[in-house]
């Protein structure tokens, strides 16, 4: 299912990476404002951080651009970011604070908090990864799609766009991208008539192509028994754009992206469970 890595093909991605802290509160407990914990965990995260370790978990290479605080979570995260395997030398630090997200787990309910600290400013430069990458995917960074448009990056670029995003100009430069990776709420966020592609993720009832306004294609999820969706989106753009960086084919892409989503719910964290190759290829999809 979906490409080999058969070259060494290089995605670039922009956004954020931050310490994930996730707890898990029994739905039951608590009679006041105090509820107890059941479960903690901290580990590697952001959207950025999470989509790019699924490439590099798929084989092939991936370069994140980003930006960390000379905090000790900030050293944490350099480090966790070279164990995974992902290239880092356009991830700067600045005076300031990391990106911190708090995870909370009640029951079937999950509510995430992100404290962005230094991480809101990702910056891109002329050269490095940006201007090799054989594909581009910016994740929780708008303020970058207007300048890699003007560099003529929009045959290389990827979008994953946020209900929250709604400024004008990058919009407008967005409709250059390659493609469009949204949600739910992206899509009843915004008009897909200027879009010649989108795909549209929807969790368990799996994924759709949009084609200027129109629906062309719907591809079922993976049924599993999912114990956390946290970083489900992030697998899937990770997924996504390995197979299209290596050759594949759009809609088979969507569908080998839509199983790496429903096999990285399968364990508690955003990276937790992110599958392998020849994990995906056993589904036979």
């Amino acid at each position: 299912m979906g490409p080999s890595a058969t070259h060494c093909a290089v995605i670039a991605v922009i956004g954020d990476v931050a310490l994930d802290y996730t707890i898990e509160v029994h739905p039951s407990s608590g009679v006041d404002e105090k509820k107890e914990v059941t479960r903690s965990s901290r580990a590697l995260g952001g959207t950025a951080a999470n989509t790019a370790a699924q490439i590099v978990k798929l084989g092939t290479r991936a370069e994140l651009v980003s930006v960390i605080g000379d905090d000790d979570t900030g050293g944490w995260l350099r480090s966790e970011l070279e164990r995974v395997g992902i290239g880092c030398e356009m991830t700067v630090t600045r005076p300031g604070t990391s990106t911190f997200v708090t995870i909370v787990l009640e029951g079937t309910e999950r509510t995430v908090y992100v404290d962005l600290g230094v991480g809101e400013d990702v910056q891109v430069d002329e050269d490095g990864a940006i201007a090799t990458a054989d594909l581009i995917y910016v994740s929780y960074a708008p303020q970058v799609i207007v300048e890699l448009v003007r560099r003529g990056c929009g045959p290389r670029l990827v979008v994953g766009l946020e209900h929250w995003m709604a400024d004008a100009e990058m919009l407008k430069a967005s409709t250059q991208a390659r493609l469009i990776v949204t949600n739910s709420a992206g899509l009843g966020a915004f008009d897909l008539d200027s879009f010649s592609d989108v795909v549209v993720t929807r969790g368990a009832a799996g994924a759709e192509l949009w084609q200027h306004g129109r629906l062309t294609k719907s591809i079922p999820a993976v049924p599993v028994e999912a114990v956390d969706a946290t970083g489900a989106g992030d697998s899937f753009a990770g997924a996504l754009c390995h197979s299209l960086a290596n050759g594949g084919e759009l809609v088979e892409s969507i569908r080998f992206a839509s199983a790496s989503a429903g096999l990285s719910t399968l364990a508690v964290g955003a990276q937790g469970a992110q599958p392998t190759m020849d994990q995906i290829n056993s589904l036979g999809k």
